[in-house]
């Protein structure tokens, strides 16, 4: 819109959100703009800063599995009597979506006693904790793509091959310019919320909306 806002249409039902930027590293003018907009507005993540998102930044392990955690309504698991990981201490901002998608049997650690939560996370680590989170909201992931379109299919680790099958068939990660989809790479800020908004959509075409039609109950009839 002319005044810098941004609406987004939720396909399913029809209702518009307006959304405002803030960041002064964020144009409007931006690919990112709208997806950076909707995931700060929607309280998924946050900026740096009131006036930074850091949009090209490598997105790290903990900050990922804090968007999934806050996106489910931020449980409380922050109670760490029984420690999961030795570099996952007792009240760190992540500390509670750590232990909250580890015991969900979202992620691993790196190792046994190892989370890496500062460590950038690679794009085929991504679409295996959204393949994990999709089973978790009960997503159906019968989306597949078999890869042959992209030069560098062969480097996707094998833990990982299900996973990306999957997120490329139900368009959550695309390849680049040169067709490839770099599953070693890493991620972005900026496009890891573009992942979190298309997954959210998804989310809102496979959720059950209530039937109007359906007779009201009086409550004790």
């Amino acid at each position: 819109a002319a005044d810098g806002s941004i609406y987004y249409v939720c396909s399913r039902c029809g209702r518009i959100t307006i959304y405002n930027l803030t960041f002064v590293d964020v144009k409007d003018s931006d690919w990112f703009a709208s997806t950076v907009d909707y995931v700060v507005s929607n309280k998924l993540f946050n900026g740096r800063n009131e006036m930074i998102f850091d949009p090209n930044a490598s997105m790290t392990r903990a900050e990922l599995v804090s968007v999934l955690w806050r996106s489910v309504g931020s449980p409380d698991f922050s109670d760490t009597s029984s420690k999961v990981f030795e570099d996952v201490p007792a009240g760190r901002w992540y500390t509670a979506a750590v232990n909250w998608a580890y015991k969900n049997k979202i992620v691993n650690g790196m190792d046994a006693t190892h989370f890496e939560p500062d460590g950038a996370i690679t794009r085929e680590q991504i679409v295996t904790i959204f393949y994990r989170f999709a089973e978790y909201r009960e997503i159906t992931r019968d989306a597949k793509d078999d890869l042959k379109g992209f030069k560098d299919a062969d480097k996707v680790s094998d833990y990982a091959l299900d996973a990306m099958y999957w997120a490329v068939g139900a368009k959550l990660i695309q390849g680049d310019d040169q067709k490839l989809i770099n599953p070693q790479g890493k991620a972005t800020r900026a496009e890891v919320a573009a992942m979190i908004m298309r997954f959210q959509k998804l989310l809102e075409t496979e959720t059950p909306q209530p039937d109007e039609s359906a007779p009201s109950v009086t409550p004790g009839a």
